[in-house]
């Protein structure tokens, strides 16, 4: 029930605040395309108003940005990616040991760090930090991008054991 209710209220709110599928940057490519559809994306979903429900209901157009996404060259985007984040973050991130049973993925103060699959071999990822939401990118290397958001209804990539 909570569930429904909060999709249905993010529905709302994504109208009346302007954040529309419709909102996903135009295709790029290359890095400069990646970056530039990620600042794009962390702006809307850091926007003040309506940035929650952005949140909430991106990964109903996953599809579309990791299209775009599978544009650039994964390794270098990566690499690019990464290089937006300060020197703390970058070594926040490498050494984090995140107990997902213990962050409120729904607190607007969640985490930054809020997901970390460094330890499974199936890096690199970046985590973008905004004022209010995180996101966070897996690149499994083979130019297939999965894109995480710490929203009730994100997405989890399968890790093989």
């Amino acid at each position: 029930m909570r569930r429904v209710a909060a999709a249905v209220v993010a529905a709302t709110t994504l109208t009346s605040a302007g954040c529309t599928l419709s909102t996903a940057p135009h295709p790029t490519t290359g890095v400069e395309g990646v970056m530039k559809a990620f600042q794009a994306w962390t702006r809307a979903l850091a926007g003040g108003k309506g940035g929650r429900a952005c949140a909430m209901m991106i990964d109903t157009a996953a599809r579309d940005f990791t299209a775009l996404l599978g544009a650039a060259s994964c390794p270098e985007a990566v690499t690019a990616l990464h290089g937006q984040l300060t020197a703390d973050q970058r070594k926040a991130l490498a050494t984090a040991e995140i107990d997902r049973a213990k962050v409120d993925f729904d607190s607007d103060d969640a985490a930054q760090f809020w997901y970390s699959d460094v330890r499974t071999g199936k890096g690199p990822f970046v985590l973008l930090p905004g004022r209010d939401w995180n996101v966070t990118v897996f690149c499994w290397c083979d130019d297939t991008w999965k894109v995480q958001y710490p929203a009730e209804h994100r997405q989890r990539p399968t890790v093989s054991p």
